[in-house]
């Protein structure tokens, strides 16, 4: 799970590490298991307005997606033969052409794949390919 904030502080030249002309500054923490991974800031050399704060809002689900790709769960493990099966399904392969590459049955192959939809959190194959292009880099 994914914790997202946005934090928003003014900010004086005097302690801006930037030296500019920067008087406000909201800050998007990016947490996963109440750890910072990732963070944003905006700086500003005019206060935020609330309709400005109301769109930073707006685009924190959009943050929280690009973390899946660039920080992957480390803790999702996938069988070697999980494995297997994702790298045939990014083939494009059907269900009974798995079971016969891997020489097991088609009830095996389903299983493999609920196994693999609940560890990558996913409802269909599609989503899977799409959200574990990582595994294989």
């Amino acid at each position: 799970m994914i914790n997202i904030e946005l934090d928003q502080s003014g900010m004086t030249n005097e302690n801006s590490p930037f030296q500019s002309s920067s008087t406000d500054m909201a800050e998007i923490f990016i947490r996963r298991r109440n750890k910072i991974i990732a963070g944003i800031s905006v700086l500003r050399d005019s206060p935020f307005q609330h309709q400005e704060m109301l769109r930073l809002n707006a685009i924190l689900p959009v943050a929280e997606l690009m973390t899946f790709d660039i920080f992957p769960d480390p803790l999702i493990s996938f069988t070697p033969k999980e494995q297997e099966v994702i790298h045939l399904v990014r083939e494009g392969a059907s269900n009974k052409r798995i079971a016969l590459q891997l020489h097991v049955s088609l009830s095996t192959v389903k299983t493999h794949l609920r196994n693999i939809f609940t560890k990558a959190n996913v409802t269909n194959r599609t989503e899977l390919v799409s959200s574990c292009f990582w595994i294989f880099k």
